[in-house]
């Protein structure tokens, strides 16, 4: 894993923080366990993080976010249920061929911790 060139301007304090942590335990020639340890970190939230970070692209790795794809529903269709799960664990359903409001409902979803 390898830290990627990121615009620190939309980086949280958290972010940087195990961020540089992924990036000094990176250098180390130890285990990620002993790194945690010696920093006084939990392991378990070293791991997260990694994934977190990984899913924001801010270090390399395999992304498990899916990104969203258009979805097209053509008039005079026969109304359609719709279900979403979200990473954090959230759920949208509906069965309406109206999106007018769905997009603004979808990120207010989305941005939920």
């Amino acid at each position: 894993m390898v830290a990627k060139v990121i615009d620190k301007a939309g980086v949280s304090e958290r972010q940087q923080f195990w961020l540089e942590h992924w990036q000094r335990c990176q250098t180390t020639s130890g285990t990620i366990k002993s790194y945690a340890e010696a920093q006084g970190l939990s392991l378990a939230a070293m791991y997260w993080w990694r994934r977190e970070l990984i899913d924001r692209g801010m270090l390399e790795g395999s992304s498990r976010r899916v990104r969203f794809r258009k979805l097209v529903v053509l008039p005079g269709s026969t109304p359609t249920p719709f279900r979403i799960l979200f990473p954090n664990g959230a759920v949208v359903e509906w069965m309406d061929g109206r999106l007018e409001q769905v997009e603004t409902l979808l990120r207010l979803v989305a941005s939920l911790p």
